[in-house]
């Protein structure tokens, strides 16, 4: 009877203890959003703006629509998520088209779709990417090539201040060590060796801004030393004969005489 009454005394007590402290409402998990795209873009291309949004409790899918802003604040267009790596996560890719060289500076907010327990997120900080003519930090420009005729490619760097070297190959073998980048570029001569088409290119590696580097290669149809352009030679020019009519006529000088001095006659006797 004793111990009845104990385990009754218990049961009662803990009643109290759930009466006085209930239970926290659910938390709502929060999301966070960053940029996951290329920091450098094509010029006169279409690229892809993408973010990733990710819920705080790995297991709620962040679904909605991302809003795209320039630096100025300005909206430039808006993207609903899709599945991403995982249940918790999601993308959202927004094309756009850089006009100039120059850097681009980006800013995305997530916005909650109805219905989902989760919370809106907003990039921490503007995402910049530089568009450039390849779409890489290093660019390449190779001329017609014409087989035993000495050629130079030129490999330009953006941004200029940016330092490395960079391997020049062709058909995917290296042509000579690495040139050190200077003043924004490099250069590298070498002679042709076979004929038909052959892809040149360039491999870029920054030594002072980490992840800065690119790969790039062109086509170039090596021709014979035969089909070398001939410059034009430039005729000598000559007078054209004049004609009768044309020749000047000379003009004689008249003989000009010396003016005599009249002699005085002899004066006659006076007659009386």
């Amino acid at each position: 009877m004793k111990q009845a009454r104990t385990l009754v005394a218990s049961i009662f007590c803990l009643a109290v203890m759930v009466t006085a402290f209930p239970t926290p409402a659910h938390a709502v998990p929060t999301s966070s959003i960053s940029f996951t795209a290329s920091p450098t873009a094509k010029i006169g291309e279409y690229n892809l703006l993408t973010v990733s949004i990710t819920s705080s409790d790995g297991v709620t899918q962040p679904e909605g629509g991302v809003i795209f802003r320039n630096q100025a604040g300005e909206f430039i267009g808006s993207a609903a998520t899709g599945r991403g790596s995982s249940v918790a996560n999601a993308v959202a890719t927004l094309p756009w088209w850089p006009t100039q060289q120059t850097s681009y500076t980006f800013t995305a907010q997530y916005n909650v779709a109805p219905g989902v327990s989760l919370t809106g997120s907003s990039t921490p900080s503007p995402f910049s990417i530089l568009a450039t003519p390849s779409g890489q930090n290093v660019s390449m420009s190779a001329p017609q090539m014409y087989l035993g005729i000495p050629a130079t490619m030129t490999a330009t760097v953006y941004p200029s201040t940016l330092q490395g070297s960079v391997g020049f190959t062709g058909n995917g073998w290296g042509l000579g060590p690495s040139v050190p980048i200077s003043s924004g570029g490099a250069r590298f001569s070498f002679t042709p060796g076979s004929l038909g088409w052959q892809q040149f290119g360039v491999s870029f590696t920054s030594t002072n801004v980490t992840g800065a580097q690119g790969q790039v290669a062109q086509w170039v149809n090596v021709l014979p030393a035969s089909a070398l352009p001939v410059p034009p030679t430039v005729p000598q020019q000559t007078q054209p004969p004049m004609s009768a009519s044309l020749a000047p006529v000379p003009v004689k000088k008249p003989i000009m005489k010396p003016a005599q001095i009249p002699t005085k006659a002899p004066a006659r006797p006076i007659r009386r």
